[in-house]
């Protein structure tokens, strides 16, 4: 698949997956996964998913307009596909989180300073070490600890690379405007196993006091019957994303973004007119709260 879209003239990078086994386990035998993740920019998006669909490899969704295209991938971040025969899924990534999330990594900076690992004596373009770790810390936060595996990717990526610039990931973290997310994974992958970080980085990460709100997010992702939703979640605002906003003004952009942003269920099942596309942004947060609202009620008649 990457020789296919370098062939095309389209830049890519292997992301996660199986070359995150390689960077951290040494061996594909030693880790699942269950698709091929793959980064690529904005600007290739379209010739890439010609590329797969000539291919006979069909997105999760239906098609979109021209315009309501361009609003997908201006606000969220990947397309997914599938072969003929259902056995492969393929992640195509322009963004490494949707617009919404306070996260903000730069795209070209990983490019620019890509790595390659090998398999079967193939070389593979993929994310820097000291990039993925960042990417690591970022995506099992956003994605609230779902799966454990994530702890173990962090321990094992760290054990294995021993030459971390601690202090350059520092600074990453802050330019990204993920460093409660980096500090917080830290934190938590070092009490639970034991995971070599320098002291100094511990002894910061404990001064934000986020070690409990992620230890409880990860004990909500392992429990078999989840909690009833609060009102902000019934919003899709999730209050352990708001607790790891490095500032005021990313919670705030957080919250507007999450409300205004149509979802690419509301561009499938509402159409609008092209010339009226702007409406979308209105009719999803009026859709949201109302929803929130027919919640609420109903919970108060009920008790």
């Amino acid at each position: 698949m990457l020789d296919l879209l370098e062939n095309h003239g389209i830049s890519a990078l292997a992301y996660k997956g199986p070359s995150l086994t390689l960077q951290a386990y040494n061996s594909l035998e030693h880790r699942q996964f269950g698709d091929l993740d793959i980064l690529i920019s904005t600007k290739h998006v379209k010739l890439a998913c010609d590329l797969l669909g000539q291919r006979h490899y069909h997105r999760t969704i239906p098609p979109l307009t021209a315009t309501k295209e361009a609003d997908f991938i201006r606000t969220d971040h990947e397309h997914e596909f599938i072969s003929p025969d259902q056995l492969i899924h393929i992640d195509l990534h322009w963004s490494l989180s949707t617009r919404r999330f306070p996260f903000h990594i730069e795209i070209n900076g990983l490019f620019n300073r890509a790595q390659t690992c090998f398999w079967n004596n193939k070389p593979i373009n993929t994310i820097g070490s000291q990039d993925m770790l960042l990417l690591l810390c970022m995506h099992a936060n956003k994605d609230l600890w779902r799966k454990l595996v994530w702890i173990c990717d962090i321990d094992r990526f760290i054990r294995k690379h021993d030459m971390i610039d601690w202090a350059l990931l520092a600074q990453q973290a802050r330019e990204s405007r993920c460093e409660k997310a980096l500090y917080t994974a830290l934190l938590m992958t070092h009490e639970i196993l034991k995971t070599p970080v320098p002291g100094d980085i511990l002894t910061l990460a404990r001064s934000k006091k986020l070690i409990k709100h992620g230890a409880r997010a990860l004990q909500l992702s392992m429990e078999e019957v989840k909690p009833v939703k609060t009102y902000l979640q019934c919003l899709a605002i999730e209050p352990y994303i708001l607790a790891l906003c490095d500032t005021w003004s990313e919670r705030y952009y957080f919250i507007v973004r999450t409300l205004v942003t149509p979802t690419e269920c509301e561009m499938m099942n509402i159409r609008i007119p092209r010339r009226l596309h702007f409406i979308y942004y209105i009719i999803t947060p009026i859709r949201k709260i109302f929803f929130c609202s027919a919640r609420f009620f109903k919970r108060l008649i009920l008790n």
